[in-house]
């Protein structure tokens, strides 16, 4: 998922900045899969639909439906 979206950012600005911390599969049965974000809400519906169709072309899912939820997801310093 890192080349996907080095291949092909996120609108970036002020209010629309967000990272991808990581992601997980959620379900096999329905088929959802877990985004760990810093900004859920500034992930644009668009950018969304980016990330499911290109699980469906590179995962191998091009017959099954997709959900993806994102998650709110912070840095955390382990040595503090």
């Amino acid at each position: 998922m890192e080349d996907w979206i080095e291949a092909t950012p996120p609108p970036v600005g002020p209010r629309t900045a967000w990272k991808l911390r990581y992601a997980v599969q959620t379900s096999v049965n329905p088929l959802k899969f877990a985004f760990f974000v810093t900004k859920p809400d500034a992930v644009k519906e668009a950018y969304v639909s980016f990330l499911k169709n290109k699980i469906r072309d590179e995962l191998g899912f091009d017959k099954v439906p997709v959900t993806l939820e994102l998650r709110a997801s912070r840095a955390k310093n382990f040595f503090n």
